[in-house]
């Protein structure tokens, strides 16, 4: 239809309707539904399918992927170790998965980096496979889980930290010796993200269970750029 032009351009000041697509056909909507698991994990497993909410659960998207594994679009297999055996991927993706040998972790981090990057991602994010895919690193007092707003940081591949919805409740994980330098780099990986506009302003109240100012981390927390208040610590965008 037609728009109404301005002296900046066009403008879409009109009536729009959505055009009805045509229906999907079974298998098209089965293809459509496979190749969203292979993109989004690459190796479609029970914990991401359940994760992702399908209807019928697991035993649906089962029958659906053996359909596909009998049409030769998919192969089922033992591909990564813990996930169980009910596995499904492309031969490309397994290839791959099999070019990548175990070996002994020279450092902390299994990759062998001395400091990783970390990074904060939105707890739902396919990107993060833990409480889905993996379990959630094992902690004495916290229950974490993929809830709305809620936000993890990683590194390496491992899960540092887990932040409730609003940032209120700080989860660290790892071992004791670890906490401190976990601390920091989870310290960065927000003060970043506060930055560069991917987070609004974030005050900490409590860290594993305990008020901030009795956990002994505020002084790395604000060596990372947060600022000490009365109520906890906050990460705020800086200035120049």
């Amino acid at each position: 239809m037609p728009l109404a032009r301005t002296g900046r351009g066009v403008a879409g000041l009109a009536r729009w309707y959505r055009v009805p697509a045509d229906p999907l056909t079974r298998a098209e909507a089965a293809l459509g539904l496979a190749s969203a698991w292979l993109e989004r994990y690459g190796v479609i497993t029970r914990g991401g399918v359940t994760a992702d909410g399908t209807p019928g659960g697991f035993a649906a998207a089962y029958r659906l992927l053996s359909e596909l594994e009998s049409a030769g679009k998919m192969l089922r297999g033992y591909i990564v170790e813990g996930l169980g055996g009910a596995q499904f991927s492309t031969p490309e993706v397994i290839s791959r998965v099999r070019r990548h040998a175990d070996s002994v972790d020279r450092t902390e981090w299994p990759s062998g980096a001395a400091t990783p990057t970390a990074h904060v991602l939105v707890a739902l994010d396919p990107a993060n496979p833990y409480g889905s895919v993996l379990p959630w690193p094992a902690h004495p007092t916290a229950h974490p889980s993929r809830a709305a707003g809620a936000l993890v940081v990683l590194a390496d591949g491992l899960c540092l930290a887990h932040l409730t919805r609003g940032g209120r409740v700080l989860t660290l994980f790892g071992p004791p010796e670890s906490r401190v330098g976990h601390a920091a780099l989870v310290g960065a990986a927000l003060q970043r993200a506060v930055d560069e506009g991917r987070m609004h302003r974030l005050r900490i109240e409590e860290v594993d269970g305990g008020r901030v100012g009795a956990s002994g981390l505020e002084d790395v927390l604000r060596a990372a750029g947060a600022r000490l208040t009365p109520s906890g610590v906050t990460f705020e965008g800086r200035r120049a």
